[in-house]
C-alpha cells in the first residue's frame, strides 16, 4: 500500500530552483518557472509564519487548513540554504525583486536570532519560541552554501554566470563544458574511459 505524507522538509525547498532551471531547457518552460516561484513562495511563507520568522526543519500540510509546525516534525532551524538557493535561481531568471526581498528578510532575521557576537552563528532549537534558544552549532553548509547563495542573490549576473557555470549539490560552481571541451580535456578523457 502507498502511504501519502503531507509533510514537507526544508530540504525540499531546493525544488523551486530546480524547476526554475528546468524552465530554461524544457518545453512548457513558463509552467516550470511558475511552479518554481510558487514553491519558493511557500517556503518563504513557512519562514514568515513562525514567531522567529525562521523555518522549522519540516511542516505538515492539513486538509482544509494551513500548514503546521509540530515538535514531531522538528521545530529546529539549522541555517539551511535550500530556500535561498531557489530565491537566487529565480532572481537570476526573472529579475523579480521579490526574490531578493525574501532573501534579505531571511538574512536580517538570521542576524537577529542566530548571530553570536564575536563567535559565529548558531542554529535554533525551536523556531516557535521568542526569544529562541540557540543550539550552539554552526553547520558547515552555512558558509559553503547559505551565505554563498545570499551573496549570489545580491551580486551582478556576471558573477558566476549561469550560462557558464553549474552548481553541484553542495553549492560549488563547476565550469560547464561543451562536448568539444570534454574531448580536448585529457582529464575528462581519462574519466570517460572508465565509464565506457
Amino acid at each position: 500500500t502507498k502511504r501519502v505524507s503531507h509533510r514537507m522538509d526544508h530540504m525540499a525547498c531546493f525544488m523551486g530552483g530546480l524547476f526554475a532551471l528546468a524552465s530554461q531547457t524544457l518545453d512548457g518552460h513558463q509552467r516550470y518557472l511558475q511552479l518554481g516561484a510558487e514553491l519558493t513562495y511557500t517556503c518563504y511563507e513557512i519562514y514568515q509564519r513562525q514567531p522567529t520568522k525562521l523555518s522549522p526543519e519540516s511542516v505538515t500540510f492539513r486538509a482544509g487548513a494551513d500548514f503546521a509546525s509540530t515538535k514531531a516534525n522538528g521545530l529546529y532551524y539549522l541555517l539551511r540554504p535550500e530556500a535561498i538557493e531557489s530565491m537566487f535561481y529565480l532572481w537570476r531568471f526573472t529579475h523579480d525583486v521579490r526574490f531578493r526581498e525574501m532573501g534579505w528578510q531571511i538574512f536580517v532575521t538570521m542576524q537577529r536570532h542566530c548571530r553570536i557576537d564575536g563567535a559565529g552563528w548558531s542554529g535554533l532549537k525551536d523556531v516557535t519560541k521568542v526569544p529562541p534558544v540557540k543550539d550552539d552549532l554552526q553547520q558547515t553548509f552555512l558558509f559553503a552554501e547559505t551565505f554563498k547563495y545570499l551573496w549570489l542573490l545580491f551580486s551582478d549576473d556576471d558573477q558566476v554566470p549561469l550560462d557558464r557555470f553549474v552548481f553541484n549539490t553542495e553549492g560549488h560552481p563547476l565550469l560547464r563544458m561543451s562536448g568539444a571541451d570534454v574531448e580536448r580535456s585529457a582529464v575528462a578523457r581519462r574519466l570517460l574511459a572508465n565509464f565506457r
